[in-house]
């Protein structure tokens, strides 16, 4: 097996790709999915995949998509979502699910949704409101090795921060009038041991927080870039310099690394031409 490898999930295909970023190859590494989103790996070696036309979430075991187990259904309450976008695990194996459609986050121990707990409700920022608690259809979301939450709100133009899933320390980032601090449709979020990165949809950028929650942030210059990014959707961080950027426009995946402390492309992968149609997450396989 190709040891520098992407999974790449593909709503038109309803199934998540094995990306071979060397060779510049792909083929299918587990179906059966509606509309498959956001995915992660898991301390364990798996994946956890949000399939939003399901409105479930999909946990498997391996990359070969072994033992997949399914929760969720749609709806308002517990154990049930409306579309959501995206999926991520905590440091210690909970599951966090962006569940867009009800504006919130949810966290839960495992596949069998054992302690579910939900945070956050409808609404969005104004002069007049800073709108703590509240989400405009979360799309992206990822636990930090301390134990904090990270969400990306792009409706309400803003990354979230939180010390646990009950909203504790509820911080926002990129709702500003200021160049150097604001974020522009901030559409994914990923983390490595050192830094946030966000893809910002708005802005055609990514902006990365080296010693978060620090502002500002840094900007990934365009002259990185052989071709600009024209919708930079998803994002992977890996290693300690290492990010994959998925161009949902371009249906393009790219990976860049910190050499001699500039950002340098190491891979790019035009998807549909080794059959992925519609790519809307994508995550590093590092296990």
């Amino acid at each position: 097996m190709a040891s520098n490898l992407a999974l790449v999930s593909d709503r038109r295909r309803g199934a998540v790709f094995a990306v071979d970023l060397d060779n510049k190859a792909a083929s299918e590494a587990f179906g059966g999915f509606t509309e498959p989103a956001g995915i992660s790996e898991t301390p364990g070696g798996g994946y956890v995949v949000a399939d939003r036309g399901a409105h479930q979430i999909v946990v498997v075991d391996d990359i070969a998509g072994s033992n997949p187990e399914s929760f969720g259904t749609h709806g308002t309450g517990i154990n049930e979502f409306t579309h959501p976008l995206d999926a991520g695990v905590t440091p210690a194996g909970e599951l966090l699910i962006a569940d867009a459609g009800n504006h919130r986050l949810v966290q839960v121990d495992d596949p069998s949704g054992t302690n579910w707990t939900a945070f956050g409700t409808e609404g969005r920022p104004s002069p007049a409101d800073p709108a703590v608690g509240k989400f405009d259809s979360p799309t992206s979301i990822i636990g930090l090795a301390d134990g904090s939450i990270v969400a990306a709100d792009p409706g309400g133009g803003r990354v979230i921060t939180i010390s646990s899933i009950d909203g504790a320390d509820w911080t926002s980032f990129g709702l500003s009038t200021t160049e150097a601090t604001t974020l522009n449709a901030p559409v994914g979020v990923s983390a490595d041991a050192a830094s946030v990165y966000v893809s910002e949809l708005g802005a055609r950028r990514v902006s990365l927080y080296p010693s978060f929650p620090a502002e500002p942030p840094e900007r990934i210059a365009d002259a990185v870039w052989d071709v600009l990014p024209h919708a930079p959707s998803a994002l992977s961080a890996f290693g300690s310099d290492g990010l994959l950027v998925l161009d949902a426009a371009l249906a393009r995946l790219v990976e860049i690394h910190q050499q001699a402390g500039a950002w340098q492309i190491t891979a790019s992968v035009s998807l549909r031409r080794v059959g992925v149609e519609e790519p809307t997450g994508v995550c590093k396989v590092t296990a």
